[in-house]
């Protein structure tokens, strides 16, 4: 065991293998949904995989960004709650891809250093993809907000095997048409269950999350990964089914919850700046009064 691996477990007070004991073990109702899974290794290390199937394609690469933050949200701020044996929230989240992710197949994330700052924990994890080639760098920064961590209900987790947000049909898989299109008729759109698909000048979408549901994080809200998620296939989805973009780096601000109020929560995508071989886009989730929730910046290369 290295010094940093022993200062880990440490830090968060185990004794011999398996969750600690006076943490409840996190298994919000999105992970059923995309079928994720958490767990902690004997070193202190956090590890998360996402297995990426047929639901959950959008088409042109628009997606694979998008999970590689879904995953990341989640061992991230598995790690924080862990450190701060406390509720948290995730405050900023950065992607930075260092490879291509997969379109399919299973990631597989373990959390790296961490550190604390102003009230505020700090985790890092390594994305790899099915040949265990590193994919993506990710860290966030994570406010406690007192209390100890909320547990899910079992009541709210599914009995079947297959679990999907409640009012969403399975979908049929079929490939969809490349970027450009009505993202909410792709199968990760269906998945989701999105609806309300609009266009506007210069590639501008919009749509809607009629019902968090089982889209939701342990506190009834909308997940931060699935927020990450929407917003970046949203903003990526302005460029057109032209080019075919390859992710640099995205930044997820998260200003407040969204979706606890059961009513829907909207997703926009606009470009700030597109050149003839990058592109900085944006997608915003608004909460369903209006305001907004959760602000992402994604940078782009672009191939055609």
């Amino acid at each position: 065991m290295s010094d940093s691996a022993g200062s880990r477990a440490t830090a968060i007070q185990r004794t011999g293998p398996g969750w600690p004991a006076d943490v409840p073990r996190p298994q919000p109702p999105v992970w059923d949904v995309f079928d994720v899974t958490v767990d902690l290794r004997d070193t202190g290390e956090v590890i998360a995989q996402l297995d990426i199937d047929d639901r959950l394609v959008a088409g042109n690469g628009l997606a694979s960004a998008g999970l590689v933050a879904m995953l990341a949200d989640c061992i991230l701020g598995t790690d924080a709650a862990l450190r701060a044996r406390a509720r948290i929230a995730t405050a900023v989240l950065t992607v930075d891809l260092v490879g291509s992710p997969p379109e399919r197949g299973l990631l597989t994330a373990v959390s790296g250093d961490p550190g604390r700052r102003a009230g505020y924990l700090h985790t890092t994890a390594v994305v790899r993809d099915p040949a265990a080639t590193e994919v993506a760098r990710v860290n966030g920064w994570f406010a406690a907000r007192g209390g100890p961590p909320v547990p899910s209900s079992p009541a709210t987790r599914p009995a079947e095997p297959d679990a999907r947000p409640a009012h969403v049909a399975t979908p049929a898989v079929a490939a969809p048409p490349p970027g450009g299109a009505d993202l909410t008729a792709t199968p990760l759109g269906r998945t989701l269950g999105l609806g309300s698909f609009t266009s506007g000048p210069e590639g501008a979408v919009a749509f809607e999350l009629p019902h968090v549901g089982r889209l939701s994080n342990s506190g009834g809200t909308l997940h931060g990964g699935v927020a990450a998620l929407m917003a970046s296939v949203a903003a990526l989805s302005t460029l057109g089914d032209a080019v075919r973009p390859e992710v640099l780096s995205m930044t997820c601000h998260y200003l407040r919850g969204a979706g606890g109020e059961d009513g829907p929560v909207r997703v926009t995508g606009r470009q700030i700046r597109r050149g003839r071989t990058s592109a900085v886009v944006q997608g915003d989730v608004l909460a369903s009064d209006g305001r907004p929730a959760m602000h992402t910046v994604v940078t782009t290369a672009l191939h055609s």
